[in-house]
């Protein structure tokens, strides 16, 4: 059961810091157009938004680490500290990565790369 629960927790994990890449990764690419249309404030806003996620995302691995030790570390007897302390790094990532998408729905998209306009961040995805 517990290899069950690395492996997903795992997988999920990557998922959340390969979101955060790639969205970062699709506020930074911009085409001349789009410079030009946005210009140099906007450009600056859209940099610090990225560099800001990226740093999220660490501050966030640390949280993570940190709430699923208290869970491992609070079975102070028998064997289900493992299995818990997986099925917590699942559950923080799985919630993360929804968080992700929410927050960032004209980013998170697979192939977005353009700004979200300022009417998408009234649009939430079912």
């Amino acid at each position: 059961m517990r290899e069950c629960y690395t492996k997903a927790q795992t997988a999920m994990n990557k998922v959340a810091d390969d979101l955060v890449v790639r969205v970062a990764a699709g506020m930074r690419a911009t085409t001349a157009k789009q410079k030009e249309e946005y210009g140099p404030v906007i450009l600056d806003l859209i940099e610090n938004a990225a560099k800001s996620l990226e740093q999220s995302q660490i501050s966030w691995q640390e949280y993570r680490d940190q709430y699923c030790n208290a869970i491992r570390f609070s079975y102070t007897t028998g064997s289900g500290s493992g299995t818990a302390w997986e099925e917590c790094l699942y559950s923080v990532a799985s919630a993360r990565v929804q968080q992700l998408k929410k927050d960032f729905p004209g980013w998170a998209d697979q192939n977005a790369h353009r700004a979200p306009k300022h009417s998408d961040a009234n649009t939430v995805e079912k």
